[in-house]
C-alpha cells in the first residue's frame, strides 16, 4: 500500500507559534483532550504522523529540529 503525506510542510510564523503551543498542551493533557488538540494541529495542516511514528510522543523540540533540518519551512509570504 502506498501512503501519501497529508497536510503541508510550510507554515507562517503565526502557524508555527500555534503548533508549538498545541504540542506543549498535548504533552500535559489527558488522552481525550489530546485527541481534540491533535485535531487542531491537523486543521493547521500539521500531521505528526508525517514526521514521527514513535509512540513516545512528539515534542516542541522535535518540531524545531524539523525546522532546523529543513523538513519544515517557515514562509512569511503565506497567508494563514
Amino acid at each position: 500500500m502506498i501512503m501519501t503525506q497529508k497536510g503541508k510542510s510550510s507554515f507562517t510564523n503565526d502557524e508555527v507559534k500555534k503548533i508549538e503551543e498545541l504540542l506543549e498542551k498535548i504533552r500535559s493533557s489527558k488522552r481525550k483532550k489530546q485527541l481534540f488538540l491533535r485535531n487542531q494541529l491537523r486543521g493547521l495542516g500539521f500531521y505528526i504522523i508525517n514526521y514521527c511514528s514513535s509512540r513516545n510522543g512528539f515534542t516542541v523540540e522535535d518540531f524545531r529540529k524539523l525546522v532546523r533540518d529543513g523538513s519544515i519551512s517557515i514562509d512569511n509570504d503565506l497567508q494563514s
